[in-house]
């Protein structure tokens, strides 16, 4: 027979068990609770730093684009199509000049930019062709050779994707400043973009 003093020993170490047990349950339980919402803090603190940045970069892209837009039109001075065409060669090779001036001092400012290229479709001239820079070390930009569009069928947009299917857009067009309004729709692309991704 159990003395009294034996069960209430017994009875009170099986209480302490339980109760230690029960505590580290909820201790266990409250402090994964914490790493959980701690992650999932990180990861949205992670994710708006993130978006914050590419609105960054969305928005020095689509300043640079609406000022480069700007600028072409007022060089071209509301030159249409059938003028282009017929465009002087030193007065084209000038214009060309001055845009890459205006590019080399927007790009050099604008957050993200690998690469920038203004090309003069061989319709409008055979001999002056346009610029193509590339910055793949991130120390300066460096001329690259121009395509040569005369190769390939500009009706075939399934090659030289980033000739033909602009070139496609425009032509509906009547005048360059179309391209224009195409490089503004680019921009407001980034801003439909930007919206998605909040």
């Amino acid at each position: 027979m159990t003395s009294i003093r034996t069960k209430i020993t017994a009875t009170t170490m099986f209480i302490v068990v339980l109760t230690m047990a029960a505590a580290t349950i909820f201790d266990v339980t409250a402090i994964r609770d914490i790493g959980t919402r701690s992650a999932e803090r990180r990861l949205e603190l992670l994710c708006e730093t993130g978006q914050k940045n590419l609105n960054h970069y969305f928005d020095s892209v689509e300043q640079s684009v609406e000022m480069l837009s700007a600028y072409i039109q007022s060089d071209l001075k509301g030159i249409d199509d059938n003028e282009l065409r017929g465009i002087d060669h030193n007065e084209l090779q000038a214009h060309l000049d001055r845009v890459s001036d205006i590019f080399k001092k927007l790009t050099y400012k604008t957050f993200g930019v690998l690469t920038y290229y203004y090309r003069i479709s061989p319709e409008v001239s055979k001999d002056v062709k346009g610029f193509w820079y590339v910055n793949l070390t991130g120390d300066k930009f460096e001329e690259h050779k121009v395509t040569d569009i005369s190769q390939y069928d500009v009706n075939d947009t399934s090659k030289l994707v980033w000739f033909t299917v602009p070139r496609t857009i425009l032509m509906c067009a009547s005048s360059p400043t179309t391209f224009l309004s195409t490089m503004k729709s680019a921009s407001s692309a980034s801003s439909a973009l930007r919206s998605t991704i909040r």
